[in-house]
């Protein structure tokens, strides 16, 4: 009981210690338009003293590079002086490296939170990836949540979804209720995560118990499943024999149905009406030979037959034959001959059908199936996840045309027709 109660006291000092950031990183390049800009600022300023209730925040500046304007504040006055003085500039946008630099940041402070992103997606000359931050951020445990300003690239979009955050809209229509809602959420999950390995910090001290033995129990359950699997075995062994004595009655008892001979069990056909049958059968009448005509000599290529309309129906026929296209940068595209019978895997494994040399795709990565004329993509539970036309998906049906990402690559699903003769 003591040390129960030491557990308790433990979990409750973790909660009331445990440390939350918010960072928020401002786009400040060029590619924003001034009047969203200065929106995007009122609103993060208007924000401030709602934020300090989560923890402390963090204010990071990029075009050019990334620059921390404030680390830490815990101040409303802090906040609005720092986000008011940051102005637009740099000719570049290292988006990819300031979400990386953040990341690192939180990091060697040992800090968790969440990041909130404003900006338009657009990243121009990083370092790192997109899928750099994703492992970063996965590995951390940090969502991002961004907001769209300026003319929107589908990577302020894809963030969230590869870090498990959430896409806020455009900085004009956004609700802060959301902002809240979300960061609720991700506090949460924090303060769980971090009680729940406190718990099995203190756990590990405690002494073991051991089960009650329950093997009595598992033996009678044993007995009697073995019990009625022999039933079931009786039952089934009864029935067959049943079966095999009715069918050789039914054989023995066999009659012609047309002189009333039995029959026996390997006789298929009374012997004695084949016998007749072929006593009975009349020589065939001779055919008369073909009367002569006066020899001529003609062309041999006019007793050749001329294409019939059939064959030459025939020759339009199309046939349609699914391939999939590996779009590789600069590089030529890469075709592969997808199965129409059977299920088509790709992945980096040499066992799937179709082998792609990449380390971001999983060894088994997603599955092309045929199902009655239709076409699906599904998703083997891949680390990166499978986009098919931009979504996240699960299992989707894919059409001619259809784009699918996985990892790094691109592939597009065609139906190529063929002209058969």
């Amino acid at each position: 009981m003591k040390k129960f109660f030491i557990l308790i006291a433990v979990l409750s000092l973790t909660v009331n210690c445990f440390s939350f950031t918010t960072a928020i990183l401002v786009d400040t390049s060029r590619s924003i338009p001034k009047r969203q800009f200065e929106s995007a600022k009122g609103k993060i300023v208007s924000l401030s003293s709602e934020l300090l209730k989560y923890g402390n925040v963090t204010i990071v500046s990029f075009n050019d590079e990334p620059i921390f304007e404030g680390k830490n504040l815990t101040d409303p006055a802090s906040i609005r002086s720092k986000i008011e003085m940051i102005e637009q500039g740099g000719n570049f946008t290292l988006l990819y490296d300031a979400l990386m630099k953040t990341l690192q940041h939180m990091e060697d402070s040992k800090e968790k939170g969440a990041i909130i992103l404003l900006s338009d997606g657009k990243d121009e000359n990083s370092a790192t990836v997109i899928e750099d931050v994703a492992r970063k951020a996965e590995a951390l445990e940090i969502p991002i949540f961004s907001i769209t300003v300026g003319n929107e690239d589908r990577s302020v979009r894809r963030l969230p979804l590869l870090t498990k955050g959430l896409y806020l809209g455009n900085v004009d229509v956004f609700s802060p209720k959301e902002i809240f809602s979300a960061l609720d959420m991700a506090k949460a999950k924090e303060e769980k995560g971090k009680a729940r390995k406190e718990a099995e910090k203190v756990k590990e001290t405690l002494p073991a118990i051991s089960p009650t033995p329950i093997k009595e129990e598992k033996s009678n359950n044993f007995v009697y499943f073995l019990w009625t699997a022999l039933i079931l075995l009786a039952v089934a062994v009864a029935i067959l024999v049943v079966y095999l004595i009715l069918k050789i009655r039914k054989q023995e008892n066999r009659i012609c149905e047309k002189c009333g001979k039995p029959l026996a069990v390997w006789e298929t056909e009374c012997p004695n009406c084949f016998l007749k049958k072929i006593s009975d059968t009349q020589p065939g009448v001779t055919v008369p030979d073909i009367k002569s005509e006066p020899k001529i000599d003609f062309d041999p290529e006019l007793f050749k037959k001329s294409p019939t309309s059939a064959d030459l129906d025939s020759t339009m026929v199309l046939e349609e034959i699914p391939v999939l296209l590996q779009m590789r940068g600069n590089q030529p595209p890469r075709m592969f001959q997808v199965s129409k019978d059977n299920p088509t895997t790709v992945g980096r494994d040499r066992a799937n059908n179709i082998v792609v040399e990449d380390k971001t795709m999983s060894s088994q990565h997603f599955r092309i199936v045929p199902k009655d004329g239709q076409w699906f993509v599904l998703d083997l539970n891949s680390t990166n996840g499978t986009f098919v036309d931009g979504e996240r998906i699960k299992y989707k049906e894919i059409k001619h045309g259809s784009q699918i990402h996985a990892g790094q690559n691109q592939f597009i699903f065609r139906l190529e027709q063929k002209r058969l003769s």
